[in-house]
């Protein structure tokens, strides 16, 4: 498995780039844990989710970590590491935290929504379709330090995307979510958290975009 590699900047000091670099490493042998755990025992599912659960434990400092598969309707508790007693069975519905996270991560990635209509295409030449038919949500900038300072959204003039009103485009947001592992897994997941953490501003630029014309 390739190291982890940070780049010095101005803005980080020795001891964010020590925090960085630790992380990584447990990352790594957490992952190294759950590969031993796989190909030690390849046909004991029971005992590999166990060893799973005990390793996300230590990742995340925490004393309780569960396993949870979705089955129809519920959740059903695979594997368990901590002292805090937990239901072997959850039901599928938003009444539950643990569910309705669960159920938000589902519906993400599932496309465009039913009902959803580009609007015109303002750009020369015909609009883009398939897999060129691009819509960008937002931007967002960012320092050196990798902190986001300001967001801003874009018009199909400039960028030839296929647009869609803002109702619609909000209706994407609910839909949007980089879980794959690169270019790096904890990038993607940064910049998924924070179209929920702004999400009220993404909301208002996009409200102001289609105001604008």
């Amino acid at each position: 498995m390739p190291s982890e590699v940070s780049t010095v900047s101005g803005d980080q000091s020795a001891e964010e780039l020590r925090r960085e670099l630790n992380e990584a490493r447990e990352q790594q042998a957490a992952t190294a844990e759950i590969l031993r755990a796989i190909s030690g025992s390849p046909m004991d599912l029971h005992r590999v989710f166990a060893d799973m659960a005990a390793s996300a434990a230590r990742l995340c400092n925490t004393h309780d970590a569960s396993i949870l598969q979705v089955r129809g309707d519920f959740l059903h508790l695979v594997a368990h590491h901590g002292p805090i007693p937990v239901a072997g069975t959850l039901p599928l519905t938003r009444g539950f935290l643990t569910a309705r996270v669960v159920l938000d991560y589902l519906h993400k990635g599932q496309g465009i929504p039913a009902g959803a209509k580009p609007a015109p295409f303002r750009g020369n030449g015909k609009r883009p379709r398939g897999r060129n038919a691009i819509c960008h949500l937002v931007a967002i900038s960012m320092n050196r330090a990798g902190l986001p300072i300001a967001l801003f959204t874009t018009n199909q003039w400039v960028t030839g995307e296929t647009l869609y009103c803002a109702r619609d485009t909000i209706r994407l947001l609910d839909r949007f979510a980089i879980d794959h592992v690169q270019p790096c897994l904890a990038t993607n997941r940064r910049i998924t958290a924070m179209l929920v953490l702004f999400r009220p501003q993404i909301e208002g630029l996009l409200l102001h975009r289609t105001r604008a014309g």
